[in-house]
């Protein structure tokens, strides 16, 4: 019954070159996202379903095999766990480059879904490590995996920030979850000839940035686009930007100001909010400016000031609104300035290091510092 569901949903991902290997096309063919679940929310109202993954509905195959994301815990009115995007599953399983004999962390056990399309890739599940801090995700993740065919794979109930250390070294290592920083306990249960792949804040959005050693040095370069939940730390790691994003903000009578010049060729007029988004110029306004955020209702991106007020670039109505002082305005105009004067620089143009926060560092002429918990995160424009 799910067959024709799971075969259209990976056509689907090969036409959008998510897949892009016969080796991912094949671990996503067998393995049966439906078998993982057994309650999920509808996107949107967050109505819950359930699910019989023995007799699955097949309206209910139709929504798992869809191409969504699907929220499966709710704790304090929040979604707390999920299933990823497939599209994104793939693309992330493709930057991995798995091969057979790999062992492999991950961070955010989820359904399981994704660990055991990476047992399918590394050929064994007992090479494959989840962590996950949620008692009752890991109980349930592992009598699903079990019941599916994956009894082998080591769930741990641990915080994740913490990693796996006595399954360690690992060549790669996957979180799942937003990372506010680099886990110094990842960075020690890395083999040297492996990498991480880390969806890393930044001003309310996760990239994803492969990290890896090289001469006893972090680097780093990021490798595309993520969203996910936030890890769930028991260590206090606080966020570098002061607010990243917002649901809904109220500038009912803000002033409107025009956009600065060129800016509008960076938009479209999409009524979607990431669609409508300059990924490049946002990546650079956080990268300067930790006041930078994002904002769903209305829909667009600024900085945010306690003090100064609210300034939003507001792409689907070609305009700025200003809700303060007007120093904001000259502010934000020199962030873009900034920007097309260095020939609008995309985040894949960047080098990165982490550097420990027990070292002194300095920002590089072309470029900045991050300063997080446990690293400095220098970026350095490559040079073409």
């Amino acid at each position: 019954m799910y067959i024709d569901s799971l075969n259209q949903m990976v056509n689907k991902l090969k036409e959008q070159r998510a897949i892009r290997s016969v080796e991912i096309e094949n671990a996503f063919r067998k393995v049966q996202r439906h078998r993982l679940l057994e309650t999920f929310y509808l996107p949107g109202d967050l109505q819950q379903i359930a699910h019989n993954p023995h007799n699955p509905n097949p309206e209910h195959l139709d929504l798992i095999y869809s191409g969504n994301s699907l929220v499966t815990r709710i704790s304090d009115g929040k979604p707390s766990s999920s299933t990823s995007e497939p599209m994104l599953i793939a693309y992330m399983l493709e930057s991995l480059m798995l091969t057979p004999g790999l062992k492999v962390l991950e961070i955010g056990a989820g359904t399981g879904y994704n660990a055991a399309l990476i047992a399918e890739l590394v050929g064994d599940q007992t090479l494959v490590v989840s962590v996950d801090v949620q008692e009752d995700v890991i109980a349930q993740t592992q009598r699903l995996l079990a019941d599916a065919g994956y009894p082998n794979i080591n769930l741990v109930l641990r915080d994740g920030f913490y990693g796996v250390q006595e399954e360690a070294p690992y060549k790669r290592i996957v979180a799942t979850v937003g990372c506010k920083d680099i886990s110094p306990y990842w960075v020690d249960q890395l083999s040297p000839s492996g990498f991480m792949l880390l969806p890393l804040t930044h001003g309310g959005w996760t990239p994803l940035v492969k990290v890896w050693l090289r001469e006893g040095t972090l680097q780093g370069k990021i490798v595309g686009f993520s969203g996910f939940m936030l890890l769930q730390y028991q260590e206090s790691v606080d966020d570098p930007w002061h607010i990243s994003a917002m649901a809904s903000l109220a500038l009912e009578e803000a002033e409107e100001l025009p956009v600065f010049e060129g800016i509008e060729v960076e938009h479209t007029r999409s009524p979607l909010m990431w669609s409508a988004f300059p990924v490049s110029f946002y990546y650079f306004m956080a990268t300067k400016d930790c006041r930078a955020f994002w904002s769903l209702t209305p829909p667009g991106y600024g900085l945010y000031d306690p003090q100064r007020g609210t300034i939003l670039i507001y792409p689907q109505k070609n305009c700025i609104l200003l809700k303060g002082d007007r120093e904001l305005y000259k502010q934000l105009q020199a962030i873009y300035e900034d920007w097309t004067q260095l020939g609008k620089p995309s985040p894949f143009d960047y080098a990165i290091e982490f550097v420990p926060r027990t070292q002194v560092t300095s920002s590089p002429q072309l470029g900045r510092v991050i300063e997080r918990k446990f690293y400095h995160q220098v970026l350095s424009l490559c040079e073409h």
